[in-house]
């Protein structure tokens, strides 16, 4: 098990035609995790965690924004919460 943190783009509005609504956003994401070894191979392993990303207030305000626009149609909203899943494929043969 483990807990991770990180700062970066955590957030992306782009409104094709509307250049003032093309942006990325920035902020820190915090999650937990839970690394599971391969019995049959060293080195490679599963992660399955949750990621957390905490989002600016000019993000949320420009969202908000968007969404009160009866000229916008808005195709997705970010998740409050993100999952990852992957597997980690040792380079190394023995």
């Amino acid at each position: 098990i483990y807990f991770t943190g990180m700062y970066g783009y955590n957030a992306v509005i782009n409104m094709e035609g509307l250049s003032n609504y093309q942006r990325s956003y920035g902020g820190p994401s915090f999650g937990f995790g839970v690394k599971i070894n391969s019995l049959r191979k060293e080195g490679a392993y599963w992660d399955i965690s949750l990621l957390v990303p905490v989002r600016s207030t000019a993000f949320k305000d420009t969202l908000e924004e968007l969404k009160n626009n009866p000229y916008i149609e808005m195709k997705s909203e970010p998740w409050p919460v993100l999952f990852s899943f992957g597997y980690n494929f040792p380079l190394r043969t023995n």
